[in-house]
């Protein structure tokens, strides 16, 4: 009922049903319940190798089938799902950690729409993976403890499971108020989930409850847990208090027992228990199916009609593959007591019947597939290190050249290879020169001092006694490479000082801006100043709507960085922002992947006057201050009336906002010459 619930909300509602809930608190009562009941039998076995050899016979062959026929449909059917981040999901999934992949990437969990991952859904199966191991440890190490007195299993766990199951949830609560996206996909937050369900399994059994309040609590309890997807956002809640509402309907269920009420009837009908059979694989199957459906349909979301066609594939792939790869590759044998030897009985049936030896090919099969996939982290990583330490020929690929004019040629299809163009970061980002979001303000990872023999994050020609301060946000940052190639030709050394998601400014509304932008900005002007840099060069505009659209405009916050900029008579040089992605409801969009799933480079670029104001708005006010210049890089992206997203053969953009390392790369002549005549002026 939890699964099928899960899959009816993912495909109706969009909304989160409380079902993967439901199994976590499942997972404990079921799993870590059977490993204590075991390590409590006399005669028991310590080895901890049989529970996870049992675990892995049932949810691997599955798993691995299902992420390489994701794999092969992304490959043969749906490109924008080959990326490297999807690469390492599928690596993470096999592995069990797809939960932590998620935060890593920063992505929080969202409804099923064609820009989501195919294997979001097995971030639960991570947790659970995580949670099985930790629980075979956990119930092997109370075995030890009682080995003499194994009786005395569950009066030694209770307690301290009762302890750890108050102890995730207060981290949970705590969480659930800091970082919601983190809380949400966390195994430590999630943990008190599980382990609620092995107290219960520990104590449950004693509590006797008389048949009305069987019935009362089965419907009770079946009730609640339909509705939670009603009443709540769990994307937003969960695993916070408000889990205890499922969660509270699935133990009212559980202490219902299984007599013969009229909610356990509805559970135990050929139905229900066919479901319960295959959930396991309904579950894996049903969102990949449901994702791409969704990008088939063009639909933001599926229709009724597609739902149900999506539910009908998915328990056909479900219940096949229960017949045909979950069964027959599952462990039967009981779990063997110490002084059996299981595998060398195991081997001795392989050797004798056929059956056994076709299970055993399979198995090689499926360990091979798993090492596979999970080979395709480095592999990307590699074609990554290639293309970044690759050039472009100029003949082929001139870039921002064809835009003054460069020959390009037909028949040329765009680079970089659209499988790494956003896994190749610029020299700040690739070399650490970057303090990152999730840092305090205080941090500055591009110097630790202005000296000299400290080349740290010193790039261009570091023995030069010219200095040029790179500082602001991402957008400046990106261009750090091609600065450094031109501060080696022009003779500046260069010192990024950047932020993640940090332009420069000193406008202290943090809504505008990343928390601690403000103060991060204003430690760099103190550094500034004290330092007295030859140049300075930033970002000087950003689109009107702040994120996406144009015009673009002066923020106040930039105007008040270059008044103390003037009174400290520190010069500076303003790059007008690049045009931002944006689709028709002003939400990012990548326009390279536009382009590598229509086919279509013209169709994916924007109106011009959809994302520059006529002028140079910072060209005006910069004139206004001795020694401060604005660089007008509009034409650098666009033709008078279009900005395209593939010029001169070269992908421009690498995510919604920022530049290809690529395309950058070719903007050298322009940015030279600028930057020349600007050093030339400072000097004079």
């Amino acid at each position: 009922m939890a699964i099928a619930l899960v899959v009816a909300f993912h495909i109706f509602a969009d909304r989160v049903s409380g079902g993967v809930d439901i199994f976590l608190l499942l997972s404990g009562y079921f799993f870590l319940g059977s490993q204590l009941r075991y390590v409590a039998r006399p005669g028991a076995s310590f080895n901890p190798w049989w529970p996870v050899w049992r675990t892995l016979r049932r949810l691997v062959p599955v798993l691995v089938l299902m992420v390489a026929a994701v794999l092969a449909a992304a490959w043969w059917w749906f490109p924008q799902w080959w990326q490297p981040e999807f690469l390492r999901q599928t690596a993470a999934s096999v592995l069990y950690l797809q939960n932590w992949e998620l935060v890593a990437q920063g992505q929080d969990y969202a409804v099923a729409a064609e820009n989501v991952s195919p294997l979001q859904h097995l971030w639960s199966m991570s947790v659970q993976g995580q949670f099985y191991l930790a629980a075979v440890v956990f119930a092997l190490l109370i075995g030890l403890v009682v080995r003499r007195r194994p009786s005395a299993v569950a009066t030694v766990a209770g307690p301290v499971l009762v302890v750890a199951t108050a102890a995730s949830f207060a981290y949970a609560v705590h969480l659930g108020g800091v970082d919601q996206e983190l809380n949400y996909y966390s195994t430590l937050s999630r943990m008190w989930q599980m382990t609620l369900g092995a107290v219960l399994a520990i104590y449950a059994r004693h509590l006797v409850l008389p048949r009305l309040a069987r019935e009362v609590c089965m419907v009770a309890g079946l009730v609640m847990v339909a509705t939670t997807g009603l009443l709540f956002d769990g994307a937003d809640l969960f695993p916070g208090p408000a889990a205890l509402y499922p969660l509270g309907g699935a133990v009212l269920v559980i202490l219902a027992g299984s007599g013969r009420t009229a909610g356990a009837v509805a559970l135990t009908n050929p139905v229900s228990t066919w479901l319960g059979r295959i959930a396991y694989p309904f579950y894996v199957w049903h969102w990949p199916i449901l994702i791409g459906a969704t990008i088939v349909s063009g639909d933001d979301r599926p229709s009724v009609g597609v739902g149900f066609a999506v539910l009908a594939v998915s328990l056909v792939a479900a219940d096949v593959t229960h017949r045909l790869v979950e069964r027959p590759l599952r462990q039967h044998r009981a779990r063997p007591r110490a002084g059996e030897r299981p595998f060398v009985d195991g081997w001795k049936t392989v050797r004798s019947s056929p059956a056994a030896a076709a299970r055993a090919v399979a198995g090689v099969v499926v360990v091979a597939a798993a090492a596979g996939l999970v080979t395709t982290v480095p592999l990307s990583d590699q074609a990554a290190r290639e293309v970044a330490e690759g050039q472009l020929e100029p003949e082929k690929y001139p870039g921002a050249l064809a835009l003054a004019g460069a020959e390009v040629p037909d028949g040329v299809a765009p680079q970089p290879d659209p499988f790494v163009l956003s896994e190749v970061w610029p020299l700040a980002w690739r070399t650490g020169c970057i303090t990152y979001q999730h840092q305090p303000a205080d941090h500055r990872a591009t110097h630790a001092s202005d000296e000299y023999d400290n080349i740290r994050c010193v790039f261009g020609d570091t023995e030069s006694e010219t200095t040029v301060y790179l500082v602001g946000g991402s957008h400046a940052e990106h261009y750090s490479t091609v600065l450094d190639e031109i501060g080696q030709d022009l003779g500046f050394r260069l010192v990024p000082l950047i932020r993640q998601g940090c332009p420069l400014h000193l406008d202290e509304d943090e809504d505008l801006y990343q928390d601690g932008c403000w103060e991060f900005n204003k430690n760099v002007m103190d550094h500034l100043v004290e330092v007295q840099p030859d140049l300075v060069i930033s970002t000087s505009t950003r689109p009107e709507s702040g994120t996406a659209a144009g015009p673009d405009i002066v923020p106040d916050g930039y105007v008040e960085v270059w008044d103390v900029l003037a009174e400290e008579n520190i010069p500076f040089a303003g790059l007008r922002d690049n045009p931002w992605g944006f689709d028709e409801d002003l939400e990012p969009m990548d326009r390279s992947d536009c382009v590598i799933e229509t086919g279509d480079a013209a169709a994916c670029g924007v109106d011009r006057d959809l994302v520059y104001a006529e002028t140079d708005p910072a060209a005006e006010i910069l004139a206004g201050y001795d020694g401060m210049v604005a660089i007008d890089t509009a034409d650098w992206f666009c033709t008078q009336e279009y900005c395209p997203a593939v010029i001169g053969n070269v992908f421009v953009y690498r995510d919604p906002s920022h530049l290809s390392e690529a395309y950058t790369m070719t903007l050298y002549n322009f940015l030279a010459d600028e930057l020349q005549q600007v050093l030339e002026e400072l000097e004079a």
